[in-house]
């Protein structure tokens, strides 16, 4: 029980740090002022878009600096590093 435990714990950490690559780079494309038709441009903004259009409702985009994905970045790392904490603590053996 214990393998498979920590394979979806694997599986969970790669997928989490695999998007917060994709938000990082969401806001190198955007500063840059890269061009969005590119492919995997817009692969980067359709992943990340949902979250950022709520946050971009609450916190104002500047011009080639948005805190959005600053704020998204921080918030989900946090979640993340707590679902792994949670995980972690209900998934230990009991001996």
């Amino acid at each position: 029980m214990a393998a498979v435990s920590d394979i979806g714990r694997y599986l969970v950490e790669t997928i989490a740090s695999l998007y917060l690559i994709i938000v990082v780079l969401r806001g190198i494309l955007q500063a840059s002022g890269a061009d969005f038709y590119n492919p995997i441009s817009q692969f980067i903004a359709r992943a990340t878009n949902p979250p950022l259009l709520v946050l971009r409702k609450v916190i104002p985009a500047g011009r080639r600096f948005d805190a959005s994905i600053v704020v998204w970045r921080c918030l989900f790392k946090g979640l993340a590093c707590q679902g792994f904490w949670c995980w972690r603590a209900l998934c230990r053996p009991a001996f």
